[in-house]
């Protein structure tokens, strides 16, 4: 039995004009209205993840989409929500969500939550603190 929440939190990029964007935050924001009832349920996935961690998990909502980079996606509906294990035991990072519309998950859609990943690792390996984006910050 698991004895904490889990950290859901999405990761944060630094422009070029030193202030920070959220992709997760930017990507839903691109969805448009059709979405907002799938966005919901994502979001209400989230939290039932934060409390009941990997029990919750199963191929009808959660699996991996890149077994070498260690790449997941949360599913709701033609929504994919895509994520990665962060530093820790149990932290989740989320990089994206976008509208699925193929059997496979697109290339492009991968690589960018494998540079953000990518860019994560590299900053904690040089102990360097990572910005993440939280709810409570808006």
């Amino acid at each position: 039995m698991e004895e904490s929440r889990w950290v859901v939190t999405a990761a944060e990029i630094e422009r070029k004009s030193g202030d920070y964007v959220c992709p997760l935050m930017r990507s839903f924001g691109a969805l448009g209205s059709n979405h907002e009832k799938s966005v919901d349920g994502l979001l209400a996935m989230l939290e039932r993840f934060a409390d009941h961690g990997q029990k919750m998990l199963h191929d009808g909502i959660c699996h991996e989409i890149d077994e070498k980079n260690k790449i997941f996606e949360f599913i709701k509906g033609d929504l994919r929500l895509i994520w990665f294990y962060g530093d820790g035991s149990k932290i989740i990072i989320c990089s994206h969500c976008f509208v699925k519309k193929g059997q496979k998950t697109p290339k492009s859609e991968k690589a960018e939550a494998i540079s953000i990943k990518d860019s994560y690792w590299a900053l904690r390996n040089k102990g360097i603190s990572v910005p993440l984006h939280y709810e409570d910050e808006e």
